[in-house]
């Protein structure tokens, strides 16, 4: 009988031992459960947080939109008037200000770049290049035609795609290697575009809207035709002789 009552009582032991392994063990994945879940609760207050920005950011582009949309052609104008005033405040001397206009041949980086007002093609092109390049939205719908402002103002996306553009320039260069009347309002500016990856040539049309130059259509690619008055001429002198 004692030995009958030792092994009961080993057995009783040993599923008493099982029992409390299993206990901890239960225990440690509820512990386990618990810290999974209050992670994954930070997470999603993180991303409810992130989201949360987004929107608010996408908000604060709409919102930049409209108001813009809703600003009449003159205000734009005003406020390309103070930012020129701002510009020429802060150049050092009067010197310092005529080095940044009219520079056909210098080369244009976002350091050097300035805005210069819309007194000529070639300083419409630098103020518009600064705007472009420095994220300015305002300015650089101050340097497009009337209905060039229009059309960007019209397009939902065009101030997610400027914001995209201003960062891609910070590595670029520019540089006005030629310019050419067509008509009596209009001139073509011939212009050298680098990046880290390529070099390219443009050409830029230009159109007097008033007393001030603005950009006019859309951009196109050198393809090699175009041609400035004066090489023109020489080429011209070169065949009669």
């Amino acid at each position: 009988m004692k030995v009958i009552r030792s092994g009961i009582v080993l057995v009783i032991s040993a599923a008493l031992g099982i029992t409390g392994i299993v206990v901890i063990k239960q225990r440690r994945r509820i512990e386990s459960l618990k810290n999974s879940r209050h992670l994954l609760a930070v997470q999603y207050q993180d991303l409810s947080a992130s989201n949360a920005s987004l929107v608010s950011v996408e908000a604060t582009q709409n919102d930049e939109l409209f108001r813009l949309q809703q600003q009449p052609p003159e205000v734009l104008r005003l406020r390309s008037q103070l930012t020129l005033a701002q510009q020429q405040l802060a150049a050092a001397s009067a010197s310092s200000q005529s080095s940044t206009t009219e520079s056909t041949n210098e080369v244009m980086t976002t350091d050097r770049l300035r805005f210069v007002g819309l007194d000529t093609p070639e300083n419409a092109f630098q103020s518009l290049t600064w705007a472009a390049a420095s994220g300015d939205y305002t300015n650089w719908l101050t340097a497009l035609t009337p209905a060039g402002r229009d059309d960007e103002l019209a397009d939902p996306s065009s101030l997610e795609r400027f914001r995209l553009g201003a960062k891609n320039a910070q590595n670029t260069r520019w540089q006005v290697l030629d310019s050419k009347p067509v008509g009596n309002d209009r001139v073509e500016l011939k212009v050298r575009i680098e990046t880290e990856n390529a070099e390219t040539i443009w050409i830029y049309p230009m159109v007097a809207v008033g007393n001030e130059w603005r950009l006019g259509d859309e951009l196109r690619p050198d393809s090699g035709t175009w041609h400035s008055p004066s090489s023109a001429n020489d080429a011209q002198q070169s065949a009669m002789q």
